[in-house]
C-alpha cells in the first residue's frame, strides 16, 4: 500500500532529480547545435505495472522511498553485482480508456477550458516495421492528410531517414523508410491518486542518415524495400494500409515485416502558463509479430518541441 501522507516529494529528491538529467541535457544540447540534431519530448499515459510484489510486501505502507529503494534500476551500472530477482520489476503499458469526445474541441473553438485546447488539424499516420536481411530494423513512416503548409517537410517524428517512397497513385501520401529514434531518456511517473500514470521520452536524431554511414547492402537493402513498398494499398474511407497484394508483388526475399499500426492523429495546441504544447490524440490499431488480429489503442500523448 502507499501512504498518501508521505506522498510529497521532497527538495532534496528534486535537487536530485535535476542532478541527474542536467548532464545528458547539456550533451544533447551541444550535439543539437553542432550536428543539427531534432529533438522531441513525449509524455504518453497509461499504467505503470509492477511485478515481483510478494504477498508480505503487498500489506505494507510504504513510502515513496520505501518504494524507491524496492525497485530496480535498469541502467547497466544499477543492476551491476545485484540479485535482480530480489528487486521489483516495472513495465508501462501505453493507452488510456475511450475519450469522451465531447470534452475536446472541435474545429474553430475558441479558448477551451482544458489547457485552452485549440483543434489544429486531423491526420493519419501508416508505420511497419521491418527486419531486412542483414537484420536491420528499419521502419517505414507514412501520413495521410498533413497539413497543406507542410510544404514537403516530414514531420518531427521523422527522424533518421534512409530514403523516400513514392507511393504510385498516392499523391497524398507521404512515406519514408528510417532507422529507429534514440531515445536519450525515459522515465516513468508513477501516480497513485490518479487513474493514469506517465512515460516521458527524449528522443533525438538526424533528419537523414549521412551517406558516408550507408555501406552497399544497407542501400540495396533499402531500395528493394523501397519498390516494394510503393505498391502498398490504401483505403481512404476506412484510412487503412495494407502491405502490396502478393499476386501482383511479393515481399522480397529474406524480409520479414514485423509490427503495423494505423492512427487517427488529431493535433491540438495547448497553453499552459505562457507554454505552448502540442497535444496529441491517437485511436489506433496495430498488430505485431504476436499475432495477425487488430487490437484497438486509445492513447493520449502530450509533445513539446
Amino acid at each position: 500500500m502507499y501512504n498518501q501522507a508521505e506522498g510529497e516529494i521532497s527538495d532534496k529528491t528534486i535537487t536530485e532529480i535535476k542532478k541527474c538529467l542536467l548532464t545528458p541535457l547539456e550533451i544533447l544540447n551541444k550535439s543539437e547545435k553542432e550536428k543539427h540534431m531534432i529533438v522531441d519530448l513525449w509524455c504518453h499515459f497509461g499504467k505503470v505495472f509492477v511485478s515481483g510484489v510478494d504477498e508480505e510486501e503487498a500489506k505494507k505502507i510504504m513510502t515513496p522511498a520505501d518504494i524507491s529503494g524496492r525497485l530496480i534500476q535498469t541502467t547497466s551500472s544499477g543492476i551491476k553485482n545485484k540479485d535482480t530477482n530480489a528487486y521489483w520489476k516495472v513495465s508501462f503499458e501505453e493507452g488510456v480508456d475511450p475519450l469522451d469526445d465531447s470534452a475536446l474541441p472541435n474545429f474553430g473553438d475558441e479558448n477551451h477550458d482544458f489547457l485552452g485546447l485549440k483543434l489544429d488539424h486531423t491526420q493519419w499516420r501508416y508505420d511497419f516495421d521491418f527486419i531486412t536481411p542483414s537484420y536491420r530494423c528499419v521502419r517505414l513512416k507514412a501520413w495521410e492528410g498533413l497539413p497543406a503548409d507542410s510544404d514537403e517537410k516530414p514531420p518531427i517524428e521523422v527522424k533518421n531517414i534512409l530514403t523516400p517512397v513514392a507511393l504510385q497513385a498516392e499523391e497524398g501520401i507521404k512515406a519514408w523508410i528510417c532507422n529507429p529514434s534514440i531515445t536519450v531518456l525515459r522515465g516513468e511517473i508513477m501516480i497513485p491518486n490518479s487513474e493514469y500514470d506517465c512515460r516521458l521520452n527524449l528522443r533525438t536524431g538526424s533528419r537523414y542518415v549521412a551517406d558516408e554511414v550507408k555501406d552497399g547492402v544497407c542501400l540495396e537493402e533499402d531500395a528493394i524495400l523501397s519498390e516494394y513498398l510503393s505498391n502498398c494499398k490504401f483505403d481512404h474511407s476506412s484510412h487503412s494500409m495494407d502491405l502490396p497484394d502478393e499476386k501482383d508483388c511479393q515481399m522480397p526475399q529474406d524480409f520479414l515485416c514485423m509490427y503495423y499500426r494505423e492512427a487517427e492523429e488529431r493535433i491540438f495546441s495547448a497553453t499552459v502558463d505562457g507554454e505552448h504544447f502540442t497535444v496529441t490524440i491517437l485511436n489506433e490499431k496495430g498488430w505485431d509479430s504476436d499475432g495477425s488480429d487488430k487490437r484497438d489503442q486509445n492513447q493520449v500523448g502530450i509533445q513539446y518541441i
